[in-house]
């Protein structure tokens, strides 16, 4: 048996109801959502009360103005995100790319790193001279003033504790130089697998790997030239492609400066700044770029950033678009990041794995992670009831975050919340969504069978299942069961079935890469029994089987949105995607990325099938706090949703569990912040147990001080309030 993590002790059954006719949903009745394509005009609008909540960090300019203003309330949180360089692997010259191997997990070509191939070496080593080239001191005090952690490796900053930054550090070696020989004039020896910026180095590598330079156009040439007819390398280096994003200051400072120091060493570039929309299609869809700034908003289990990033089968070129678009192929890496990572059994086997995993990344460059956010995230004063997410901060979150705030947050005399967004949806599909903003939207809409408690990212609480367990199949795999809540409802108000929720789940599976987003979530899944299947369970039983003994099997199936299986059947057949789900097989399962619920309707509810009703699909779909209204056409100036009152979870229920949520990580006197006299309280208790007199004083057992509630107050309960000090709930 495998160890899982621990779960909340909360149930949300047994909490009182204070009120004599519950209310179930989101506080506010409605969630207007503006997009401002900037972030400067976004926190301009919340200074001026057009909205009350952001979605994006603020820069240091309007931290430093808001923390003048008494009617805005900071908040910081440090973001299991990353912002990056993304390279491309697959393309020359920051990769080989030849000769491509089939695939048959992905059904596609693709070139897997190969260290006796001379084409692959000299990519490597054109990889690590942008390493060396980059300037990680000047990004954290010149672009991002301090609000920034820099990521030595590709860990987000508060997953850091998974790395081995020491073997990191003080590991070695000698890149060979494009004759591939060690102990030759072009090597280069390589003092740590963390690269401070040193561009005698990065000229040096370049050399070593054949781009030099050309003296007459002072540009780095190109060695893998038409060398059949001239017998030499060829001319110069054609510009590398950069695609560097518009819409984000910072990215664009940051790919500026990269820019600027290519240029000084000789390597052409062609810099493309632009929306992110134009990024995307050329970045994402037709790979065609070496270097992206690229930026990802992770959940919090190292899985996600390593096998869910890196690993090849995340690489799906030519099929539009892929969730790894670097295209890093490195059989070492799948390994780590797939056998040892993704689909470990214990969790000594998972820490092995994230330090192969990262040391590989590092020494190959797979790409150069820059920083996660040092965020701070901010809204109006008078709106209560706002939760700082741990990890996400405000409105943020992925892999099992619940938009708290979103459902919290009330304020008397307002029944609209207005939340600024930066950038706008793409695509608001359940399956096919790749922006953070496309998630924000889908995750108020959606709900999944468990959630992440806010301040305590390693524990886990019931959403659509009120209770779940594991166990072991056919020898070593395991099965993860989750029991439905009897409540839980439909946007159009009918059940939520075990039925529907293993379609769900294997639909996202059967969808598989370059279709559906979450794909990676699903794809271990091997079969989903109810009661039907499986007479021995009960009525309300979802038991997932998978393929491997995964430590993450209860998170994989749990965190994963689904949608409903009569909405989307219908599609299947008005759109042409025919899916069967008894043979788990499609017409064409491309077309699944054709079907846009939110604008289309080709559901009739009256009838359960293919015609319209006169509602747009994505209304109806979901099962979340917020019901989908509407937007303008293009999803890009506003968005609007009200509050589900058919929601399974009450308002006093929510708030109860954060309250008590809050409490456990350090709130003593649970007065929504922990500062010293927290602190106080349990060193007033510390010593004491259950036995002795109860109360607040010294030498008194206070039940309140006895954070993991074991009967005693010691050093646990002081640790826990120490680590959380200075955090505020809301």
């Amino acid at each position: 048996m495998i160890t899982l993590l621990l779960t909340l002790a909360f149930c949300f059954a047994n909490v009182p109801e204070t009120l004599a006719q519950p209310v179930y949903g989101p506080m506010s009745d409605k969630l207007h959502i503006v997009n401002y394509a900037d972030p400067y005009k976004e926190f301009a609008a919340l200074e001026t009360g057009e909205i009350d909540i952001v979605d994006w960090p603020l820069t240091k300019t309007w931290i430093d103005k808001f923390a003048a203003n008494p009617d805005i309330v900071l908040r910081d949180y440090s973001e299991i995100g990353s912002f990056e360089y993304d390279i491309n692997n697959q393309r020359w010259p920051t990769g080989n790319g030849a000769p491509a191997e089939y695939d048959p997990e992905t059904d596609t070509y693709k070139h897997w790193f190969d260290p006796t191939n001379e084409w692959d070496v000299r990519a490597w080593g054109f990889r690590l001279a942008l390493a060396y080239l980059t300037d990680k001191d000047y990004i954290r005090t010149e672009i991002l003033k301090g609000y920034g952690n820099m990521m030595p490796t590709w860990l987000t900053y508060p997953q850091m504790g998974w790395a081995d930054m020491n073997n990191l550090t003080d590991s070695s070696f000698i890149y060979p130089g494009a004759d591939l020989a060690i102990g030759t004039a072009d090597d280069v020896f390589i003092p740590s697998l963390i690269y401070a910026r040193n561009v005698t180095k990065a000229q040096e590598l370049l050399d070593s790997a054949g781009f030099t330079v050309n003296p007459s156009t002072g540009k780095r040439i190109d060695p893998k030239g038409d060398w059949s007819t001239t017998g030499a390398p060829g001319g110069d280096l054609k510009p590398l492609i950069f695609y560097i994003r518009l819409d984000d200051p910072n990215r664009k400072a940051a790919g500026e400066k990269l820019v600027a120091d290519m240029d000084a060493v000789g390597i052409p570039v062609d810099t493309r700044i632009v929306e992110k929309t134009v990024c995307f299609k050329s970045v994402m869809i037709e790979y065609n770029y070496h270097i992206y700034t690229g930026g990802y908003n992770f959940g919090a289990d190292p899985w996600e950033i390593l096998q869910g990033t890196f690993h090849s089968s995340q690489y799906w070129a030519p099929i539009g678009w892929s969730g790894g678009y670097q295209g890093f192929c490195n059989h070492d890496f799948d390994h780590y990041a797939g056998d040892m990572v993704k689909n470990g059994r214990t969790y000594d086997e998972l820490v092995e794995g994230t330090h192969g995993a990262t040391y590989i990344a590092n020494k190959y460059v797979c790409s150069i992670p820059l920083w996660s956010s040092a965020g701070v995230h901010a809204y109006r004063k008078g709106w209560e009831g706002v939760v700082n997410h741990e990890g996400y901060g405000l409105t943020w979150g992925t892999g099992g975050v619940f938009y708290w705030s979103l459902s919290n947050m009330h304020k008397t005399g307002e029944d609209t919340i207005n939340l600024g967004f930066k950038s706008n949806p793409e695509s608001l599909s359940v399956v096919s969504a790749e922006w953070v903003w496309d998630w924000i939207v889908l995750d108020a809409i959606y709900s999944t069978l468990i959630k992440r408690n806010p301040y305590n990212l390693a524990e886990d609480y019931g959403d659509l299942a009120s209770n779940w367990t594991t166990g072991t199949w056919d020898t070593d795999k395991i099965y993860a069961d989750f029991t439905l809540r009897t409540n839980a409802k439909w946007h159009d108000g009918t059940p939520v079935t075990p039925e529907d929720v293993k379609w769900g789940l294997e639909f996202i599976r059967d969808c598989g890469p370059g279709v559906a987003w979450n794909y990676m979530m699903a794809k271990d899944i091997d079969h989903v029994n109810i009661k039907a299947d499986e007479p021995a369970l009960g009525d309300m039983d979802v038991k997932v089987y998978f393929k491997t003994g995964t430590y993450w099997a209860v998170h994989l199936a749990g965190f994963l949105e689904f949608p409903s299986k009569k909405i989307w059947m219908a599609a299947s057949q008005a759109i042409g995607f025919g899916y069967n789900p008894v043979t788990h097989t499609f017409a064409d399962r491309l077309k699944v990325r054709e079907y846009h619920p939110w604008e289309q309707d080709v559901y009739n509810n009256a009838t359960g099938g293919v015609g319209s009703d006169g509602i747009i699909d994505l209304k109806q779909d979901g099962t979340g706090p917020w019901i989908y209204v509407g937007a303008d056409p293009l999803l890009h100036e506003y968005i609007d949703l009200e509050a589900n009152r058919n929601f399974h979870l009450s308002q006093t229920e929510v708030s109860s569990f954060l309250a008590d949520a809050f409490h456990a990580v350090g709130d003593v006197n649970k007065d929504g912040i922990i500062n010293i006299s927290d602190m106080t309280a349990v060193a007033r208790s510390y010593g004491t147990n259950s036995t002795w007199t109860h109360g607040i004083d010294w030498d008194q057992y206070n039940p309140d001080a006895d954070l993991n509630e074991d009967g005693k107050v010691d050093i646990t309960d002081l640790g826990m309030a120490g680590r959380s000090y200075g955090k505020v709930g809301g």
